[in-house]
């Protein structure tokens, strides 16, 4: 997972997206930035799509399914 490109947020502070990624990493590396997103619907299309990638709690899947998207 080190090389996908991690969606993230411009709607919490920067101080809060760091600690969520893990910025910096244990090795010293940092996330590669991918796409932000505004809120929690956004995130599953931009899984499917390929542009990001989002770890998330399963329960995500149950409270914002998309059928359409496989």
């Amino acid at each position: 997972m080190r090389d996908e490109p991690l969606m993230w947020t411009e709607q919490a502070p920067r101080e809060w997206v760091g600690w969520w990624a893990v910025n910096p990493r244990p090795d010293g590396s940092s996330p590669k930035w991918g796409p932000t997103n505004d809120n929690v619907e956004e995130m599953p299309e931009q899984v499917a799509e390929g542009s990001a990638t989002c770890f998330a709690p399963l329960s995500t899947a149950r409270y914002y399914a998309r059928p359409y998207l496989s």
